[in-house]
């Protein structure tokens, strides 16, 4: 744009005014934002030791300057339009292009200055193809869509998908070229992969972004590029399905764009310092006139610029469209969901979820409607590439375990007015009975439950926010399924070749199936070595997780716990008394769901040199109810049935007298006689007292009451003392 003068604000090289402090605030500078420091920063300077360095303006050179930093600028006189050679040229209609075109091409025919036809083009600003003929010098300029200026893409449509894709292409070249030298290369650290990454891949990929009109659609295509550069980073691959947060947060790197930009509040704030009768500034301030178009952003430039540059200390004052900025800023301050329960409280089924909504508005606010919908969807998802080419076989699956919704604000044909304020709107969701299963993440699926809110206002966005919440299935061990001990016993034949070493044997119980996280399970395990080497025994908590998609199973697994024992020499045999291993905090089991499933082993394994490995797998199921203290078979039965105990409260009978001696009743002549004429009792007269019932010779006794229930055992059995109990 043909400037009359060059302003104090635009530019920094001005008639008895150096550039050596803008040479180093812009070079060391941009260099040092961008992570160049230290010895690297010294080596760049050290380019420009013994140098001689002027300006050329209009054929003049300016003075030789010879300096370790800089270049020194002279007393020479410029105008903008000897010293910018790029010269744009803006007309409503074909006629006054031309005729503008007419007198700048005289202007510099007097100056002795020629048009270049061969780097001069034409281009319309408009949706449609319009015809634009211009001639300079007899000789007609060519007309384009698109041209490229300091590496901006401007095109006649005024679209800027052309400039992301430009942008995507730009930084997709870089990653190839530094893929194999940078990104994979093993050599460099992680670190110094992201100071490359900061200051060559990212100002390639959001060169020019200050003008960008940024959208939900232009963001995630943004990120998308950029995380494909960060996963190699991390050595990581679209495969692993590992969240671009948990990437993020790992390497530390923030989104792109930053959600709080500087470049455009710049901009912006430059705009609004420029005096009336500035072309960029009537430029900026003018409104178009007429309906937006169908399928162009809602959003302006401006709107995205006043968010960041009202709310800085560095407002500009006096600012002369402050009714407009009123209008693009946002009208909501705040919009979140709370639920009535702690963060990290959980649900189960058939409860009740209940929360609110609070929206903060900053002004008067026209809504058309607000739904809350409650959800929980189980879902796996995989990719699998079976041949040497590049194509990939989906594998997707979901489940719904709930859905339900409920209207906050209803859509009845009118506008609902919401005043500036704090507005809350509470909502309740009933979670069925029996259809839940415990909330799960995992490598290729989940298990969430979330409460969704959208918010629809007329010509704007939808307004969308999310809440997760935990939901636990319950899980009682006391049951008699998980109660009954697991056994099992397992041999091998130790082979090597052609030759038999010997046979293997080994035999493991626990005392029941089902646990809880922390608990400790006794391993009670013979190993009978009958081979010529040593083993080693070894016992792993091993955690399966299996996901179904399409009739395809895919399974991960891991171990969550190990107790590695003594070495059992050759023809020995070892014996675990109630070895401990002790049950991390993990996550229950999963049986209920039909696309995923996590459970539990206990594996007693044998090393044996020479020779695969040998295991006894015993089921494992992590529940929710802990172990009732009391006993675990008298507790399942005692919880179902119901059981009179009024004869407990019975007096105890205080202790009889002492009999008398048997000779203070029974005289020496009437034992001798009787024992004389002693003779067997026939069994029928026995059978008046065996006719009794046997708890007429029992004297009664009243038992303890149990004691009272407590999660924490209060006399703990230290585990360096071994239990006294049977072994297999």
């Amino acid at each position: 744009m043909v400037e009359p003068r060059i302003q104090e604000e635009q530019c920094g090289l001005r008639p008895g005014r150096g550039t050596l402090d803008t040479f180093d605030r812009v070079l060391w500078g941009v260099l040092q934002e961008y992570g160049v420091r230290g010895p690297l920063l010294r080596a760049v300077r050290s380019l420009y030791d013994r140098s001689r360095s002027c300006v050329r303006i209009c054929r003049q050179i300016s003075r030789r300057s010879q300096g370790p930093e800089g270049v020194w600028f002279g007393d020479h006189r410029i105008s903008s339009l000897l010293f910018a050679d790029d010269v744009v040229l803006m007309a409503p209609s074909n006629q006054d292009l031309q005729h503008a075109l007419g007198q700048f091409a005289a202007e510099c025919e007097a100056a002795g200055m020629k048009i270049s036809s061969s780097k001069s083009e034409a281009m319309v600003l408009d949706r449609k193809k319009v015809p634009c003929p211009l001639q300079v010098g007899g000789e007609s300029l060519p007309q384009v869509e698109e041209f490229k200026y300091l590496g901006v893409l401007f095109t006649s449509e005024g679209r800027m998908e052309h400039k992301i894709d430009r942008r995507i292409g730009a930084a997709s070249a870089v990653m190839q070229t530094l893929y194999r030298t940078v990104v994979v290369k093993k050599e460099l650290s992680r670190k110094a992969k992201l100071s490359i990454f900061r200051s060559i891949y990212v100002p390639t990929l959001t060169y020019g972004h200050e003008l960008w009109v940024m959208t939900e659609r232009t963001r995630s295509r943004i990120q998308a590029v950029e995380m494909s550069f960060l996963r190699r980073v991390a050595g990581r691959s679209l495969r692993d399905r590992v969240r671009s947060s948990v990437t993020r947060e790992e390497l530390g790197v923030e989104p792109l764009p930053p959600p709080h930009r500087e470049g455009p509040a710049e901009v912006a704030r430059h705009l609004y310092r420029m005096p009336p009768g500035r072309l960029p500034g009537e430029v900026f301030r003018a409104c178009p006139t007429g309906r937006r178009p169908r399928g162009r952003p809602r959003t302006r430039w401006e709107g995205l610029c006043l968010s960041t540059v009202l709310g800085t200390p560095r407002d500009p004052p006096g600012r002369a469209g402050g009714a407009a900025a009123e209008m693009s800023l946002s009208s909501i301050k705040s919009f979140l969901v709370e639920l009535d329960r702690p963060g990290d409280a959980a649900f189960t089924g058939g409860e009740l979820v209940v929360g609110r909504v609070v929206l903060e508005l900053r002004r008067e606010t026209r809504v058309v409607s607000m739904k809350a919908q409650g959800r929980g969807v189980a879902t796996t998802h995989w990719l699998e590439n079976r041949g040497m080419n590049s194509v990939y076989n989906d594998y997707t699956s979901k489940l719904t375990y709930f859905r339900k919704r409920q209207h906050l604000i209803r859509d009845n044909g009118e506008l609902t007015v919401l005043s500036a304020g704090r507005h809350e709107f509470p909502f309740s969701f009933q979670l069925p009975e029996e259809t839940l299963v415990t909330s799960f993440e995992g490598k290729h699926g989940s298990i969430r439950y979330w409460v969704k809110v959208k918010l629809h206002r007329p010509w704007s966005t939808v307004k969308k926010i999310k809440k997760e919440f935990t939901v636990i299935e319950p899980i009682d061990i006391n049951t008699p399924a998980l109660l009954a001990p697991q056994a099992g016993t397992k041999d091998k034949m130790a082979r090597a070749w052609y030759r038999n070493f010997g046979q293997v044997n080994v035999t493991a119980k626990i005392d029941r199936k089902g646990y809880t996280p922390g608990e400790v399970i006794p391993v009670f395990a013979e190993f009978d070595n009958s081979t010529s080497r040593s083993i080693v025994p070894k016992a792993f908590i091993t955690q399966t997780q299996t996901f179904v998609a399409r009739g395809t199973m895919k399974q991960k697994r891991s171990v969550v716990a190990t107790l590695c024992g003594d070495i059992v020499g050759a023809r020995s045999r070892e014996t675990w008394h109630g070895r401990a291993i002790k049950i991390p905090p993990v996550g229950p089991s999963i049986l209920q769901c039909r696309i995923i499933k996590v459970e539990y082993m206990l594996k007693v394994c044998v090393d044996v040199p020479g020779t695969s490995k040998l295991c006894l797998e015993l089921p494992l199921v992590i529940g929710t109810i802990p172990l009732h203290p009391f006993g675990s078979r008298t507790s399942s039965v005692s919880s179902q049935y119901s059981v009179n105990l009024d004869w407990l409260r019975m007096a105890i009978p205080e202790q009889p007298e002492p009999p008398p001696e048997y000779s203070a009743v029974v005289t020496e002549e009437e034992a001798e006689q009787r024992n004389s004429s002693s003779s067997p009792q026939p069994a029928e007269d026995l059978s008046g007292i065996l006719e009794r019932p046997l708890q007429a010779f029992v004297q009664e006794f009243r038992f303890r009451p149990p004691p009272v229930y407590s999660v924490i055992d209060p006399n703990p059995q230290p585990y360096n003392i071994r239990p006294r109990c049977m072994t297999c």
